[in-house]
């Protein structure tokens, strides 16, 4: 796992967190990029991404987050409605908008029972992005994405296919299991984007050292038990 040394330095991912500022780097410049983070629970998927939107931060990239939830997998666009802050009384226009369609404001269906209405909250979703891509580089980070409805998952889809011309991260963590068939259909179009995809191991034993002296000062062995007597 990418660790934080109670120094604040991290530890661990060197070669990941290279990817990553390369692709911050690709967007920064206007070009549209797609990264999946797998890895086991505690594995330190969440710990990584934190460190990509910190770099994000300050490099001037808008930075949306949210994340999927065990007990919202039937809430339609449950983690994408977090991370851009869908609220009927929202002050701006184009997000209160997409609010009430999810209500069913409007239409006599909502939007979990309607697909038509989905497909219209997917095209807003994608358009608030577009917009604010406009201002600046955005980077859309959404994590455990194997707790996400299918609707997040279509929305995640549809941005994925509009990245070409959008300076959009998009940025996703999921664990290897559980997964839905659309999250399965998803990371079949991910691959064959060309977006990135890291499979995070446990950290190497010299990590595991490093991690061990950045923290207390002492390596492995003799004098690491003696400092904990």
């Amino acid at each position: 796992m990418a660790v934080a040394a109670s120094s604040g330095a991290m530890v661990g991912r060197s070669a990941e967190r290279r990817v990553l500022d390369r692709l911050l780097t690709t967007v920064a410049g206007g070009t549209g990029a797609a990264v999946l983070v797998e890895g086991e629970a505690g594995i330190g998927k969440t710990r990584l991404v934190q460190g990509l939107v910190d770099a994000a931060r300050e490099r001037g990239v808008t930075v949306i987050v949210g994340a999927a939830r065990p007990f919202e997998t039937t809430r339609p666009f449950g983690a994408i409605s977090e991370a851009i802050r869908l609220r009927r009384v929202s002050s701006d226009a184009q997000r209160a908008v997409i609010a009430r369609l999810l209500g069913g404001e409007g239409d006599s269906r909502s939007a979990a029972s309607g697909p038509d209405i989905r497909y219209r909250v997917v095209e807003e979703i994608v358009d608030l992005v577009e917009v604010l891509s406009k201002a600046a580089p955005v980077l859309l980070a959404l994590e455990d994405l194997h707790w996400a409805d299918e609707s997040t998952i279509l929305a995640f889809r549809a941005l994925l296919d509009r990245l070409a011309d959008l300076p959009v991260l998009l940025a996703g963590t999921l664990r290897p299991s559980p997964r839905s068939a659309g999250l399965d259909l998803m990371l079949d179009a991910v691959v064959a984007s060309g977006a990135t995809l890291l499979h995070l191991a446990p950290l190497s034993s010299d990590e595991v050292d490093a991690l061990i002296r950045a923290e207390i000062g002492v390596p492995q062995g003799p004098d690491l038990d003696a400092a904990f007597a």
